[in-house]
């Protein structure tokens, strides 16, 4: 079995773990993941892109690894939370109407570029531009924050342990 279906039916979403938007967007959706389909893993707790991103792309959008098909990113990933997550569903006609992942695509976009604003968090890796072109390294910035990334989930699955909130 591939390394991107390992989880059976279980969905991957890789997102920003340095974000505090980010981190929070994850935190409540989580909450609506009664089932567990939903793996969610900060990229930078990953040892290497997956399916052919770069670190670059992974620092610019969320994506969605359903274990069939292409990644999908930002919005697109998005829309595939409200198939997975029960409370979401009634939103999924909305999200998958004609049209929308235009407006969609252009949101999720402005989020994207102004989260560390949003979320008051000084941008990880200052000496970057926000989504700096191919070429850019992220390796230093990730090495730094895995370890506090990886407390952080501990954390979470303590209290997860204990009980969800």
């Amino acid at each position: 079995m591939s390394s991107r279906t390992e989880h059976g039916s279980r969905w991957t979403l890789y997102y920003d773990g340095a974000c505090g938007f980010c981190s929070g967007g994850r935190r409540w959706l989580s909450r609506l993941d009664f089932f567990n389909r939903i793996e969610w893993t900060p990229y930078q707790t990953l040892s290497e892109p997956p399916g052919g991103l770069s670190w670059e792309d992974l620092d610019r959008y969320a994506y969605m690894d359903t274990g069939r098909g292409p990644l999908r990113k930002g919005f697109y990933a998005m829309r595939l939370l409200t198939l997975k997550l029960p409370l979401l569903l009634p939103l999924a006609p909305l999200m998958w109407f004609p049209g929308v992942n235009l407006a969609g695509e252009a949101v999720y976009g402005w989020f994207a570029r102004n989260r560390y604003r949003i979320s008051g968090c000084p941008h990880p890796h200052p000496n970057l531009p926000p989504h700096a072109g191919e070429g850019a390294s992220l390796s230093p910035f990730r090495g730094r924050v895995r370890e506090g990334v990886n407390r952080t989930q501990a954390s979470l699955r303590s209290t997860d342990e204990g009980g969800r909130v």
